[in-house]
C-alpha cells in the first residue's frame, strides 16, 4: 500500500501514543476526527497496522530474553505450517519469524531463570521432531533500539538509551492489574468501559491503575505494529561478529541504530554473533547500501556477518501470555 501524507500523519501519531483519543489526532494533525478514524480503519483493512500494542516493560516479567535459531528439513509443508503455528502460539514466545536462507524459524523467548529456558527451548524443539536440523541459542544483554518509525517518517531523527537484561526487577501488583496488563498487551486500545468489565472495577479505578502502572513503568507507553510488507518494505535480518566490543563501540552502536531509520531492531547477544539487527529496506539495492554503510562505518571491527530475509513475522507481543499468567498465580499465592 502506498502510503499519503495523511496516512503518515496518522501512523506517527499512534506510533506516539496508540492509545491517544481520535479527537486528539485529529487536533494535532488539521484533521477531522472522520478522517482520522477512516484512515486507521483502512490502515488495518490493508495490513499496514498489524496491532496496537502497550510497551510493558519486561523486566518486571523475566529474567533474561533468548533468541533461538532452527534449521530444519523443509520436506513437507503441511507439517512446516503446524510447526509454525505452534511456535507462534507458544505462550512463553514474544517474537516469532519465518526466514529465508542459513536458518528457517526464529524465536525469542522470556525466561525465568535457566532451568525455565531449558525447559521452554525443549519444548519448542520437540514440536519440531526429526525435522530439527541445527539450532542455536543467543542471550540477549542490550537491546539499542526497537522501532519503526522510520518506515513512516525516514527524516526524523531521535536517540534513546539502551536496556540492558540483569535479572528481574521486583513490582508489587495484583490480580488486578495482571487483568488490566493482559487486555493491553493484546489490545492497547481497549476501552476502560471493556477493562472495567473485565476487572469487575469502576472506570474511575481503572484509570487510576493504569496511571500508576505508567507512573511505576510497568507501561511504557502504547504504540503500533507494522506490517513492513505492507508498506512495500523487505525485511531482513542480520548478525554481526564484533571484536573489540567495548563500551566505546557499544555507545557507537547505539547512535547509529537510532540515526539509521531503516534499522528497526538491534541489541547485543552472548553466542556466536554479539549484534543482532533488523532492516527494513525497500530492495536489494537499498538493503546493500545499508549494509555497506554499516561495514564503512565500523571497518575491521565487524570480523564476521550473515544475513536472511524474513518471510513473514508470525507473533510479536512485548509480555507473552505465559509470564502474566504466571505472576498473577504468584501473587495469588502471596496474598494468600
Amino acid at each position: 500500500m502506498m502510503l499519503d501524507n495523511t496516512d503518515k500523519k496518522v501512523l506517527a501519531a499512534l506510533f506516539a501514543d496508540a492509545r491517544k483519543p481520535l479527537s486528539a489526532i485529529s487536533r494535532a494533525n488539521g484533521l477531522t476526527r472522520e478522517i482520522v478514524e477512516y484512515r486507521m480503519t483502512t490502515l488495518v483493512q490493508k495490513k499496514v497496522i498489524s496491532a496496537f500494542v502497550t510497551r510493558i516493560n519486561q523486566k518486571y516479567f523475566c529474567a533474561g530474553v533468548a533468541q533461538v535459531r532452527v534449521k530444519l528439513l523443509r520436506a513437507d509443508n503441511e507439517r512446516f505450517e503446524r510447526i509454525i503455528e505452534a511456535v507462534a502460539n507458544h505462550p512463553s514466545v514474544n517474537w516469532a519469524a519465518e526466514l529465508c536462507g542459513d536458518a528457517d524459524l526464529i524465536m525469542t523467548i522470556l525466561y525465568l531463570n535457566s532451568e525455565d529456558l531449558a525447559k521452554i527451548t525443549g519444548e519448542l524443539l520437540a514440536s519440531m521432531g526429526d525435522l530439527v536440523r541445527e539450532q542455536d541459542v543467543a542471550l540477549y544483554t542490550k537491546e539499542h533500539k526497537y522501532n519503526m518509525l522510520g518506515l513512516v517518517k525516514p527524516d526524523e531523527v531521535s536517540t534513546a538509551p539502551p536496556v540492558t537484561f540483569s535479572g528481574q526487577e521486583h513490582i508489587s501488583l495484583d490480580d488486578k492489574d495482571f487483568i488490566i496488563l493482559h487486555e493491553l498487551a493484546h489490545n492497547c486500545r481497549a476501552t476502560i468501559v471493556a477493562l472495567a468489565r473485565s476487572t469487575k472495577l469502576s472506570e474511575d479505578t481503572v484509570r487510576q491503575r493504569i496511571h500508576s502502572l505508567e507512573k511505576n513503568n510497568v507501561i511504557n507507553g502504547y504504540t503500533i505494529l507494522l506490517d513492513a510488507a505492507a508498506c512495500n518494505y523487505e525485511l531482513y535480518y542480520l548478525r554481526f561478529l564484533v571484536e573489540q566490543f567495548t563500551p566505546e563501540i557499544s555507545s557507537k552502536f547505539n547512535y547509529y541504530v537510532w540515526t539509521n531509520p531503516y534499522i528497526t531492531f538491534c541489541c547485543e547477544t552472548v553466542g556466536n554473533y554479539n549484534i543482532v539487527l533488523t532492516i527494513a529496506a525497500q530492495n536489494h539495492k537499498h538493503f546493500l547500501d545499508i549494509l555497506l554503510d554499516i561495514r564503512k562505518h565500523f571497518g575491521t571491527l565487524l570480523t564476521d556477518y550473515e544475513f536472511q530475509i524474513i518471510v513473514r513475522e508470525l507473533k510479536v507481543v512485548y509480555v507473552p501470555t505465559r509470564l502474566l499468567q504466571v505472576e498473577r498465580g504468584k501473587e495469588r499465592v502471596k496474598n494468600k
